[in-house]
């Protein structure tokens, strides 16, 4: 069985395909962006903290983020970098 990382796992895509894979045997990480849980892995995607540790070992990522997700990433990863 395989190993998959779920970014975005406590959203509604993201559990159920957390259930759905685990349901089939397969093991999951899912990750958050608020301070992990139980059977959670924290990531920040903005400054790239935990994914490293978070992506060992995953034979494949799941990323689903909804558009105004992704203008506040950029504003926020510009406002960092640039």
């Amino acid at each position: 069985m395989s190993t998959f990382l779920i970014l975005g796992a406590s959203g509604n895509v993201g559990s159920v395909l957390s259930t759905t894979l685990e349901q089939a045997g397969h093991t999951v990480r899912r990750a958050t962006s608020r301070p992990a849980g139980a059977g959670q892995v924290h990531v920040n995607l903005i400054t790239g903290e935990g994914l490293g540790a978070a992506l060992d070992g995953a034979d494949a990522v799941f990323l689903l983020s909804p558009p105004r997700h992704f203008q506040a990433y950029a504003q926020e990863y510009r406002a960092a970098f640039v």
